[in-house]
């Protein structure tokens, strides 16, 4: 169940832009650095075949799940590949409460398996974007926001997803409004960074989301695992994830 509607959607992914200290040249210096050949440059090679790389029997098997019973998802509304995922999920008994409009919702809590588009990033980025953001940076975020619902933005990124909530004819109070709510549910994410050490060059684990983030030679991979309410078994299980999905390269 989806319980996000696609305005919360569209504004979500905006905020997580502002978030992101990723510059169009430092992306393009990084492209740049993966070399055709090497561990790098063979993860990128699935950047629009996600399914080929977390496949059902990867999944099932991390998840303990029948793989013939696996709902299957894969993303790729966005034309940038980097915003597409595969996922797997399966029913289970489990629920779990989210704040959400000022109000608290039970909702189903599937067991999940996702990986996220693969992109190309430098070491220095990555570690910016996932480290405990401060509440300036996050009171920075809301604001320019606010700048580019009112058509003073010239973020490109963050503009093209306002072109998509217009033409949803979600009005621009709607936007505010929402933007509003979902900085507070963005910034309990953007606090929940950890580092993690023995994968990759450099990987950070967010709590709040239950993602596994990875640096490897100028690639970013990422994974949500979602299979209990114990965070740090769905750490271990994505870190175990990680290293298999590496070592499709090696």
């Amino acid at each position: 169940m989806n319980w996000l509607s696609p305005p919360l959607i569209g504004c979500l992914c905006i905020l997580a832009i502002c978030c992101s200290s990723e510059g169009s040249g430092r992306a393009e210096h990084a492209r740049n650095n993966v070399k055709s050949g090497s561990p790098a440059g063979c993860l990128i090679t699935y950047q629009n075949r996600l399914n080929q790389l977390l496949t059902p029997a990867i999944a099932a098997d991390l998840a303990g799940k029948p793989k013939e019973q696996a709902r299957q998802k894969y993303n790729q509304v966005m034309k940038n590949a980097s915003y597409h995922s595969m996922q797997y999920s399966w029913k289970t008994d489990r629920q779990k409460q989210v704040q959400l409009m000022g109000r608290t919702m039970t909702v189903p809590a599937d067991a999940v398996i996702e990986l996220h588009g693969l992109r190309t990033v430098t070491l220095e980025s990555f570690k910016k974007s996932h480290r405990p953001a401060t509440d300036e940076q996050l009171a920075a975020a809301k604001k320019e926001i606010d700048q580019a619902i009112d058509g003073q933005s010239d973020n490109q990124q963050i503009n093209e997803h306002l072109q998509k909530l217009d033409q949803m004819h979600v009005d621009k109070q709607t936007q505010k409004s929402t933007a509003s709510e979902l900085s507070s549910v963005f910034a309990q994410a953007a606090k929940s960074y950890t580092d993690v050490t023995g994968i990759g060059q450099a990987a950070s684990w967010n709590s709040f989301e239950n993602r596994l983030y990875i640096f490897e030679k100028g690639i970013e991979l990422s994974v949500t695992v979602d299979l209990s309410s114990d965070s740090q078994f769905n750490r271990k299980k994505a870190i175990e994830l990680g290293k298999s999905l590496l070592a499709a390269c090696r």
